[in-house]
């Protein structure tokens, strides 16, 4: 297993390379994206497939704005907690007008 360090727009993002592929530690901001994408391809001479999970640990824009954009690119799925589900599926939008309806 290695990890990989990567300078991000406002944070470290966090790369776990394995046998079994990359799990990404975070979502990163949507700033990050491309690099993320960018140090798969290039520095690790991968498809960007070999992105199989993104954990988001917790929903700030720094940990989770970039994860439903690189699940989108890489076809990784999303790790998270169950009540932030509603986010990635656009159900909080649908909730939060129920919400302030009722």
């Amino acid at each position: 297993m290695q990890l990989h360090i990567i300078p991000g727009y406002i944070q470290n993002i966090y790369l776990v390379q394995d046998a079994a592929g990359l799990l990404l530690l975070d979502g990163c901001s949507r700033a990050d994206v491309s690099t993320v994408c960018d140090f798969i391809s290039k520095k690790l001479a991968l498809p960007l497939t070999a992105l199989k999970l993104v954990v988001v640990t917790h929903m700030h824009p720094d940990h989770a704005g970039g994860a439903h954009l690189l699940r989108r690119k890489t076809g990784a799925s999303i790790a998270c907690h169950p009540k932030a589900c509603l986010w990635y599926s656009g159900g909080w939008v649908v909730q939060r007008i129920l919400l302030m309806l009722a």
